[in-house]
């Protein structure tokens, strides 16, 4: 489990560099605070802290003492009030390194940061608790948005009441016997494990959906072999320099609402929180803008200097 952990953290701060070694901005467009030349991360559901501290220390060894320094502020975010107090006893006996390191105690929902914030992170943040990291990011106008979700609970439910749903309405119109009484996927979600599989896949392509939607390029990838687990799936969100047209997101929303409707899905809190509908029909209409007609997070106005390159 140890080996895990560090195997983990490793892949968690190889994103934060680049392949060349170098510091680079990835937006020359400053991103909006009152504070400059802070880089600052937030870890949701850090647990006992192990990929927190862990980042915190690579980034302050890798951009605090350079020229041109950054000042690493992280803040680990947990809902067990004797674990952030013992965890940041621990940060406070590492010295100097670790003064920008801080434990809060708390919800992901209730977690009060006053400015933007630059990387949000959270590992195995269960069901949609990664729905709630991932919204928290894009209110924060965090510039990138770094989870490795699990336990995708809300989908699964959505497609079982679809494929029974579907079978007993092709019954009906067949005759008795007819092979026509089945829907395609009852065949493949009798079996439990490919049920889970089949609600991970697409929880997580919607979440990449809505990500693009609001402006972020997207990636998704196995980021630990999966003999050391089997929830080692990776979703990496970079804001964009530059916003989508109204026409990319309305290509991507129906992107969203054609796998949605595939798989009987009605609601996902992650769209919810972005009040992106699900269902056909309910696309926005035409009209001037960039398609934003739903919930966004709000942007801070500001000046600020560009962080340092997350992929």
């Amino acid at each position: 489990q140890q080996q895990q952990q560090q195997q983990q953290q490793q892949q968690h701060q190889q994103l934060v560099d680049n392949d060349d070694g170098e510091a680079k901005s990835i937006d020359d467009n400053s991103k909006s605070s009152t504070i400059a030349d802070e880089l600052r991360v937030v870890d949701m559901g850090c647990g006992r802290g192990y990929l927190t501290f862990a980042l915190h220390s690579h980034l302050v060894e890798r951009y605090q003492y350079e020229e041109g320094a950054f000042n690493i502020q992280s803040r680990g975010v947990d809902v067990r009030p004797k674990l952030m107090k013992e965890v940041n006893s621990i940060a406070r006996d590492l010295g100097k390194d670790f003064d920008g390191l801080q434990f809060m105690t708390g919800t992901i929902e209730s977690t009060d940061i006053e400015h933007d914030i630059d990387v949000l992170i959270a590992l195995h943040a269960c069901d949609t608790a990664t729905d709630d990291s991932i919204w928290y990011g894009m209110k924060q106008n965090a510039k990138a948005i770094i989870v490795a979700p699990c336990c995708h609970k809300e989908v699964r439910g959505f497609l079982d009441m679809h494929v029974a749903h579907v079978a007993q309405k092709t019954k009906t119109k067949t005759k008795k016997g007819s092979l026509g009484n089945h829907h395609p996927y009852c065949m493949v979600l009798r079996h439990n494990i490919y049920k889970e599989r089949m609600a991970e896949t697409v929880t997580d392509s919607i979440r990449a959906l809505l990500l693009e939607i609001a402006d972020y390029d997207v990636k998704v990838f196995e980021f630990i072999g999966g003999e050391h687990t089997s929830k080692n799936v990776m979703i990496t969100a970079v804001q964009r320099a530059k916003k989508r047209t109204k026409k990319q997101k309305d290509d991507l929303r129906r992107e969203l609402i054609s796998l949605s409707a595939l798989h009987g899905l009605r609601r996902q809190k992650l769209a919810d929180f972005m009040n992106e509908s699900l269902r056909e029909g309910e696309l926005d209409g035409e009209g001037e803008g960039d398609g934003d007609g739903r919930q966004q997070p709000t942007k801070k106005a500001g000046n600020r200097r560009g962080m340092p390159s997350l992929l």
